[in-house]
């Protein structure tokens, strides 16, 4: 991070990872301006009403 206005000096975190064949890793990714799991629920919701 390189911000002045916010700290004194720029900094670096890291984060180290064991790898594990079992374990799959997805992305993350932000859940702001995404809709897809409330319409298609609403959509399962209208279905059911019919």
């Amino acid at each position: 991070m390189d911000d002045p206005e916010t700290y004194t000096a720029p900094w670096t975190v890291a984060f180290n990872y064991k790898r594990d064949n079992e374990y799959l890793q997805y992305e993350y990714a932000c859940h702001e301006g995404n809709y897809a799991v409330p319409n298609s629920l609403s959509g399962e919701r209208a279905q059911e009403k019919k």
